[in-house]
């Protein structure tokens, strides 16, 4: 008797083979009700849950599963769109928050005002030097040094709901446009803007991946 395994024709004799599907999955129950996070990242030693109606950040242990809550005392209405780590910090992007938070290695807040109003930013990215935000309602892309916290702001004249994420290529961010009719990609270094049309309406795509060589845009609506 024989058997295909993995594409290969193997011999089995009389011996049985069984093959297992298990499909339990581990379960945390946070407690934080429901539309508690829209977002998170991993720091490679932790998960980093980043609020939007939670009233806590939530560390989790990815070895055990424990949680630890870190209170933020920011607007608990939506307040946070997402987190980004720059290889020391974490940083929660402001979504109705007028407050960035940056979560240094042992766990202690920094709250940094961006002065963009409410539902600014949602999404972002790290480039090896400076930390991105994604504009949804805020007229300017945000980038700052996590060196010291200064905040260069970039006028992107695409209106509200503009974009809703940010992905880094190795060499340039794109923004992924939720509103706007064009994919804008950034200089890093210049901070040059290129719009290129995507000709797939509104509401068109809800993030972005890159793969190594090429950007994919996630549709939403296209």
């Amino acid at each position: 008797n024989s058997i295909v395994v993995d594409g290969t024709l193997q011999a089995t004799g009389t011996s049985i083979i069984t093959s297992v599907f298990n499909p339990a999955a581990n379960l945390y129950p946070h407690g934080k009700g429901s539309l508690a996070f829209s977002g998170g990242v991993f720091d490679g030693k932790y998960l980093w849950l980043s609020p939007y109606l939670s009233t806590d950040i939530v560390r989790v242990d990815p070895a055990t599963g424990q949680m630890t809550s870190i209170p933020h005392d920011k607007n608990v209405i939506r307040a946070f769109g997402d987190a980004v780590y720059d290889g020391e910090s974490v940083w929660l992007v402001p979504y109705s928050s007028r407050d960035i938070i940056k979560i240094a290695a042992d766990g202690t807040l920094t709250s940094i005002a961006h002065g963009k109003g409410t539902f600014a930013f949602w999404g972002g990215t790290f480039d090896g030097e400076h930390v991105w935000f994604a504009p949804q309602n805020s007229p300017d892309i945000l980038k700052i040094d996590p060196a010291t916290g200064t905040m260069t702001s970039i006028p992107h004249g695409k209106g509200t709901f503009a974009f809703l994420g940010a992905v880094f290529d190795g060499f340039n961010v794109w923004l992924v446009p939720q509103g706007s009719a064009d994919i804008v990609k950034v200089n890093p270094t210049t901070n040059a803007l290129t719009s290129i049309p995507h000709g797939k309406g509104g509401f068109a795509f809800s993030g972005g991946v890159f793969d190594g060589r090429y950007v994919w845009m996630i549709p939403f609506s296209s």
